[in-house]
């Protein structure tokens, strides 16, 4: 009860951008009280990502999806966050990035943008066809998607006008 209040109150200051140390320290109390309170490793692991700490980050919900394997969207934040990490630590990151997202896709498959995230880490290793794949998945699944939309016309290469161009592109790949 207390580490989940502890928990709450990081997430607030996380929401209303106060400093890394103010939140973290809610954060870090929590984990005292409850060291398996994956919600505690999710919860600094955003805001690690807020203040682009990328290793922070990826130790944190690398250490939430081992306490919480089926909570999907530890498995997104994992995958996204080493989505963007890659660009510092190379090809491996990448394939984990997939394999992370492929995970939360399996535990949310109609969340769009799960799919969206698989399809752009996919484009990040020039794997097209799979990335277009996932792309088209999340616009099944929400077809306001315009990040999805925009996405497939950047892997197809299409300049995006606007959201009947991104359709168009779509339909002729």
């Amino acid at each position: 009860a207390a580490s989940e209040y502890l928990i709450g109150l990081g997430d607030a200051e996380t929401a209303i951008g106060s400093p890394f140390e103010v939140a973290s320290r809610h954060y870090e109390r929590a984990l005292k009280l409850a060291p398996t309170a994956g919600a505690a490793f999710i919860g600094r692991g955003k805001l690690a990502f807020a203040h682009q700490r990328h290793d922070e980050a990826l130790h944190c919900f690398t250490a939430a999806t081992s306490l919480l394997p089926t909570v999907g969207t530890a498995w997104l934040l994992l995958g996204a966050t080493q989505s963007v990490a890659a660009a510092m630590h190379g090809e491996s990151l990448r394939h984990e990035a997939v394999t992370s997202l492929k995970r939360a896709a399996t535990l949310m498959p109609a969340d769009a943008d799960v799919h969206w995230q698989l399809g752009d880490a996919h484009a990040q290793r020039a794997e097209r066809r799979l990335a277009v794949e996932s792309f088209a998945a999340a616009v099944r699944l929400q077809p306001g998607h315009v990040e999805a939309y925009s996405s497939i016309a950047r892997v197809v290469g299409y300049e995006v006008l606007n959201l009947r161009a991104a359709r168009l592109a779509l339909r002729c790949y």
